[in-house]
């Protein structure tokens, strides 16, 4: 059994951490379906939450959760938002947003006896009283009870993906993770001692008893599916597909997109080094990467594009492709998208794209039936870092 080090299991433990920015505080909660955007300042020296509604006026009805700490990110289940401090903050909090975004239900330590950091990045669930905690800076991706009331009943198991370490490196840093049909599927950036990547891989495991699925039986080697793309930093999945976007490495090597059947684990690469190969300025040394993915539909998938010059992210893309071809097609030529730098992309219920731009501290929402923005864009009060969509239960 892990040993949970650190716990604030109610909100009133929170004081000092957080600031709320609401002028109400008891009226920080959703009363509709609704967003929530993690922002972090340019400088790194602060972040908040802010949410609104998804239709009508979607303009920000509350900033909370503001920390002086940066590396935050969310994501939510149903009407539970997720705030959740990674590298060296190590704590996921959860919030019923339709009841307040003030008062955390809980707030739980992702570290175990010994450890200097875990760097969650994600929390997942596969049902109501499950959920499986993503952590970049561990071997261990965490079992947890979403309802526990106490650190001792959060922790439930731990699934060891060891075996995906590169030699020389700690951890196989696992990135994303997705569920589908009562399986877990964790996808690995595999990087070296020296962060290069090596072959990324998904690991699959079976829910019913954390076990990990031997993917290719014929063959030694890793259990996981291995991927075409390096260094994945996401995934999506549709109708029992999976995809996951690689940024590749932050020099000459460019990014791509995989696309994974979850049944048979056949994976096919839809974007490569040579795909978008035109947009690459070598003299320059600017190259583009895969930097997201989000799909509506069975035919209907769109993909974000980093052009960046080493560590520096000079502009953003975002282009559409087909699922059920595998073809890739044009940017998406909208005004508000020249220039910007786009941090996250993910569609909502209402199967509309929603598009982070960094550069302008706003949020831009497209109608993919037309590929063309849907009313003003949302002002926000800092750059937006990463958008997930609350519902009311």
């Amino acid at each position: 059994m892990k040993k949970i080090l650190f716990l604030l299991p109610f909100s009133a433990a929170l004081t000092g951490c957080f600031d709320d920015d609401s002028s109400d505080t008891a009226a920080a909660k959703i009363t509709e379906a609704s967003y929530a955007v993690q922002m972090v300042s340019a400088d790194y020296a602060s972040s908040q939450v802010a949410t609104g509604n998804i239709t009508g006026d979607r303009s920000v009805q509350n900033t909370v959760l503001t920390s002086d700490q940066s590396d935050y990110t969310v994501n939510s289940w149903k009407n539970y938002l997720y705030h959740i401090g990674k590298y060296n903050i190590d704590l996921v909090s959860r919030y019923d947003a339709s009841v307040s975004l003030n008062s955390a239900e809980w707030e739980y330590s992702t570290l175990e006896d010994g450890a200097t950091t875990s760097n969650p990045y994600k929390i997942v669930h596969s049902s109501d009283d499950t959920a499986y905690v993503i952590r970049y800076g561990s071997s261990e991706v965490w079992q947890v009870n979403p309802q526990a009331t106490s650190a001792a009943d959060f922790y439930v198991d731990s699934i060891d993906l060891s075996a995906y370490t590169v030699d020389g490196a700690s951890y196989p840093r696992m990135s994303d993770a997705v569920v589908y049909n009562n399986y877990l599927y964790v996808v690995m950036q595999r990087l070296d001692a020296s962060w290069a990547p090596q072959t990324a891989y998904i690991a699959v495991i079976d829910l019913t008893d954390n076990s990990e699925v031997d993917t290719d039986t014929a063959s030694d080697g890793l259990p996981g599916i291995a991927l075409n793309v390096t260094n994945p930093v996401s995934m999506a999945e549709e109708n029992g597909t999976i995809y996951v976007a690689g940024r590749g490495n932050y020099s000459t090597d460019t990014g791509g997109l995989d696309k994974i059947n979850a049944t048979t684990y056949a994976v096919t690469n839809l974007i490569d080094s040579d795909t978008l190969s035109d947009l690459n300025d070598a003299a320059n040394s600017t190259y583009f990467h895969v930097y997201d993915v989000a799909v509506v539909s069975d035919t209907q998938g769109y993909v974000s594009i980093n052009l960046e010059q080493g560590y520096s992210t000079l502009s953003s893309m975002i282009y559409t492709f087909n699922p059920s071809t595998d073809s890739i097609g044009a940017a998406l030529n909208i005004d508000a998208l020249t220039d910007a730098v786009i941090s996250d992309i993910n569609n909502d219920a209402n199967d509309r794209l929603w598009v982070a731009d960094s550069t302008d501290s706003e949020l831009i929402v497209i109608d993919t039936d037309i590929n063309a923005q849907n009313g003003d864009a949302i002002a926000l009060p800092l750059p937006p870092k990463k958008v997930t969509f609350l519902s009311v239960e």
